[in-house]
């Protein structure tokens, strides 16, 4: 079995350091970095020195949250809920649009953003609820979304990440553009390639709609068409490195946050409309 791209990249820079690794059995995704007492083993971002209660903290959006708003974090307004009607409830206490995701979970499955009226936020609890999860509503931060990389610590890369979209050219159809974006091969299935392949699903037809665009629609020449109202790279997503302009005030919000939570290694997301400032 393949190993992830995350993987292969920690790999690779350690061979450009002279580290050696190997793997710790198939088909499982661990690996060993260096040997003897010096060696590190590792699972994607978690580390042997991983604290288990902050991965299962960080894991839980509500709690999550909660400890981060005692301590005046800026976050958005969240309310959890069990049930479609008090989603519905909640979306009206907090304000349209708001945004509807799982309590747990990554990688933007279940998320729905921009809703705004009680019947989205009613079939975007169900997306999130699938498999029994509880449910959060947000409000809609404005602005781009942002990973902010912490390692012990000290905040080392910044991503401005943007949603799935193509270009129209004024002749090709939306279903075309997209079949053209997907032969970029930079792009794969299952995380074996630096970006995802991106559908036409149910959700990208939704996004569509919303435009007054079906897959069948010829877009304007240098006019963009978003497919997807979530920025994750798992979604078909891409991202801009601003590591270089992140404002030194917004660097030391992400490594407090970091250090609140325990995370070793933390991606901590950041919406903002201007990440210099």
């Amino acid at each position: 079995l393949s190993l992830d791209q995350l993987t292969l990249a920690l790999l690779r820079a350690a061979e450009r350091r002279d580290i050696p690794w190997i793997r710790l059995g198939f088909p499982h995704r661990f690996v060993q970095l260096g040997q003897g007492r010096h060696g590190r083993r590792l699972h994607e971002t978690m580390l042997d020195s991983t604290s288990y209660f902050a991965v299962r903290l960080a894991s839980d959006k509500a709690a999550t949250h909660q400890l981060l708003r005692r301590l005046a974090f800026p976050q958005p307004r969240q309310i959890l809920v069990d049930s479609p009607e008090q989603a519905v409830h909640a979306a009206g206490s907090i304000g349209y649009p708001v945004v509807v995701k799982p309590c747990h979970g990554g990688k933007g499955r279940g998320v729905s953003v921009g809703l705004v009226t009680p019947e989205q936020v009613r079939q975007a609890y169900f997306a999130a609820a699938q498999g029994g999860d509880q449910v959060v509503i947000e409000s809609l931060v404005a602005g781009d979304d942002h990973r902010l990389l912490v390692v012990a610590g000290r905040l080392i890369a910044a991503a401005r990440r943007l949603p799935a979209s193509v270009v129209g050219d004024g002749r090709s159809t939306v279903a075309e553009l997209v079949a053209g974006l997907n032969r970029d091969p930079r792009r794969g299935r299952d995380y074996r390639k630096v970006l995802n392949q991106v559908d036409i699903d149910q959700e990208a037809m939704a996004v569509l709609a919303s435009q007054g665009m079906t897959a069948a629609s010829v877009p304007a020449g240098h006019a963009r068409i978003l497919l997807r109202r979530t920025a994750n790279i798992s979604r078909g997503g891409t991202a801009q490195d601003v590591t270089d302009i992140i404002h030194a005030d917004n660097r030391h919000l992400a490594e407090d946050v970091a250090r609140v939570v325990g995370l070793d290694v933390a991606g901590i997301d950041f919406l903002t409309v201007d990440i210099s400032r």
